[in-house]
């Protein structure tokens, strides 16, 4: 039975499968230029969706605030 015993690993043994996140994301130009007072021109399409450079920002940014 110790054989047994010495072929079992134990939770110490074993990798780690943990997984390292991306961390938060800030968005600090967009902070940074509101607080200047700097605003961004967002366009629309037919259905109200924020389409363009401005708009992928405003999307990327209300992601991060929700």
């Amino acid at each position: 039975m110790d054989s047994e015993e010495e072929n079992h690993a134990t939770e110490d043994d074993l990798p780690s499968d943990e997984k390292k996140g991306r961390g938060p994301t800030l968005m600090s130009d967009i902070i940074h230029g509101r607080s200047k007072g700097a605003r961004m021109e967002v366009t629309y399409n037919k259905k109200g969706q924020p389409i363009g450079l401005g708009g992928k920002r405003l999307a990327t940014f209300i992601g991060v605030m929700a």
